[in-house]
């Protein structure tokens, strides 16, 4: 992860997976050091570019599939150093049958 910090992903998205609240931290902290799935590595480089793109991830329970959708999201916030009080994002999760 350190390695994409301000790279690919916002170094800020980066530091707070890594830093998560002592509530959320057994749970959700994903280190610095710890690298990511290589699905979800390429879903962020895919989804992460200038031009829009969609992607389809199939992969196992437990896999981090929510990751290749939500870190995107949550870099592209955080790259704009947004300080709106309300919604930066919205998007829909479809299951496939």
């Amino acid at each position: 992860m350190q390695a994409l910090s301000g790279k690919l992903l916002s170094s800020r998205v980066v530091h707070a997976m890594a830093n998560p609240p002592k509530v959320l931290k057994e749970d959700y902290q994903f280190e610095s050091s710890w690298f990511p799935y290589a699905h979800q590595h390429e879903a962020w480089q895919h989804l992460l570019q200038d031009e829009p793109r969609s992607v389809i991830v199939s992969s196992g329970t437990g896999s981090g599939k929510t990751e290749c959708f939500l870190v995107p999201i949550l870099s592209d916030i955080a790259a704009r150093n947004s300080k709106a009080e309300g919604v930066e994002a919205s998007f829909c999760i479809r299951s496939m049958p």
